[in-house]
């Protein structure tokens, strides 16, 4: 093969995930269609006294977003069926790569740009707090006052830095949650890239660099945005670490990522316990039994390691509001009772929220395609469904120990990965298409032609919800 690549592997004539593609997804897009349906008819029959907990707009919502979902599902259920899957395996010449180049530079400069045009707004509510009591203050209380967890302390050591050299310009302020936004598209694009194929990369760094709701993030003194690229970072060792588990080096690093993250925000316990999920799920499916048990004891070790190193960075914290202060992350938030009926609902609403001003159709259509992406084949452990497994493992053990319903912010790292699998359920369809394409040449020839029109026409749709006056997910920035 040379110098030559497969270009990706989203699944393959013996997949494990042909059981779903023959079953599952015409069931969920029958089931779409029946909850489209259903909430058609309840927005009908509910008056306004009745409207609790759902108004009749809001179902009138859910069942456009049940009947795009279904639409789509069933869309791609159909491509899928003629076509033929060894020819979705074509390799990567050189000058393909540099056209990938060409599109993924264009890609991830259109997001930065976009997320670049709301960096002069007005500080909101929790930008004001951070920067006034930690990010302005002294060196030491920056670094040890955690009296709410307002204090990012990562975050707020780099926004420090750039008050000392810039003073209180909001642009120069806000440069450490950018730059970290910046940096999160190339590391997310290289991980899909790695992982699913170098179209799923481009459709999932859209994804993420249009969402409402991260750009937000990305255009605020807050440290989400660096929580999230310490989770690409944890994941992208994660990756490597599942094929050759015996680098110490890499171990270390991925380490170092984990105690980072949790230095920014204790919240990265979520994230940090999905990537270890998903690198257990992916090895054992990599390669069994046999060599599951010596991976299993190194991520426990390292995990105490990257324990241990967050511990270390938060002893100044300690030190000056004590033990107790490292617990105001979950205790600090007035979070409803966990009632079956909120748990059940809570997914639900954090979609809502994650894409408001997103219409119900595009947000119907996104979750067909994160089925989709979650049924594609990853190329680490060959196998599908790995990824948001791990998510619902992570997610559910820690809640089982300590039970608390995360706000959207809170939840913003299933947000990304979330985005990921749309991105890979994005280019399974486009490939699809191109497979029906190919039978009936009535389109362009040119593959990557196709491919960068298609990532064009998708950044200008989903960008739309970022034009001004203001962006739609930037409302509510605590």
């Amino acid at each position: 093969m040379g110098r030559q690549r497969l270009r990706g592997s989203l699944t393959t004539p013996t997949s494990p995930a042909g059981w779903f593609w023959r079953r599952g997804a015409p069931l969920l897009a029958g089931v779409g269609a029946i909850a489209a349906a259903c909430a058609a008819g309840a927005s009908l029959w509910l008056t306004d006294a009745a409207a609790r907990p759902w108004t009749a707009e809001q179902l009138i919502d859910a069942a456009v977003m049940a009947t795009a979902f279904s639409a789509t599902l069933a869309a791609c259920w159909a491509s899928h069926r003629g076509t033929p899957f060894r020819s979705l395996h074509p390799t990567l010449s050189t000058g393909c790569r540099r056209s990938e180049v060409l599109l993924v530079v264009a890609t991830i400069g259109a997001c930065i740009a976009l997320a670049a045009y709301w960096l002069d707004l007005g500080f909101r509510h929790d930008e004001t707090l951070t920067i006034t009591s930690y990010a302005t203050q002294p060196l030491a209380v920056a670094a040890s006052k955690y009296n709410v967890p307002n204090n990012h302390v990562l975050h707020t050591l780099l926004v420090w830095v750039a008050h000392q050299l810039g003073g209180w310009n909001r642009v120069v302020l806000r440069l450490p949650a950018f730059l970290s936004f910046c940096l999160l598209l190339p590391a997310l694009w290289w991980f899909v890239r790695r992982e699913y194929g170098a179209t799923a990369a481009a459709f999932a760094t859209v994804f993420a660099g249009t969402s409402p709701f991260i750009v937000s993030y990305a255009s605020a003194a807050r440290g989400y945005t660096l929580l999230l690229l310490l989770f690409a970072a944890a994941l992208l060792g994660g990756q490597q670490l599942v094929r050759t588990p015996k680098r110490t080096a890499l171990w270390a690093a991925w380490a170092a990522a984990i105690a980072l993250g949790s230095y920014a925000l204790p919240l990265m316990a979520y994230p940090a316990a999905a990537t270890g999920a998903w690198m257990l799920l992916a090895r054992w499916r990599r390669c069994g039994r046999d060599e599951f048990g010596p991976f299993l004891a190194r991520t426990a070790a390292w995990s105490a390691v990257a324990i241990a190193l967050a511990g270390v960075l938060y002893v100044p914290v300690f030190v000056a509001e004590g033990i107790s202060s490292y617990n105001a992350v979950v205790h600090w938030w007035p979070s409803r009772a966990v009632t079956p009926a909120a748990l059940a609902e809570h997914p639900f609403v954090l979609w809502r929220l994650w894409h408001r001003g997103i219409p119900a159709w595009a947000q119907g259509a996104l979750i067909a395609l994160v089925v989709a992406g979650t049924a594609c084949a990853g190329r680490t452990c060959r196998k599908s469904g790995t990824l948001l497994p791990a998510l619902v493992l992570a997610w559910g053990l820690l809640f089982a120990a300590y039970p608390l319903l995360l706000p959207p912010r809170f939840a913003i790292w299933a947000l990304l990965v979330f985005l990921i699998l749309a991105g890979v359920g994005a280019a399974f369809a486009f490939e699809c298409a191109m497979a029906q394409a190919a039978r009936r040449p009535l389109l362009p020839s040119s593959r990557r032609f196709l491919e960068c029109a298609s990532a064009l026409l998708l950044f200008c749709i989903l960008s739309s919800s970022l034009l001004p006056p203001y962006p739609t997910g930037a409302t509510d920035s605590h």
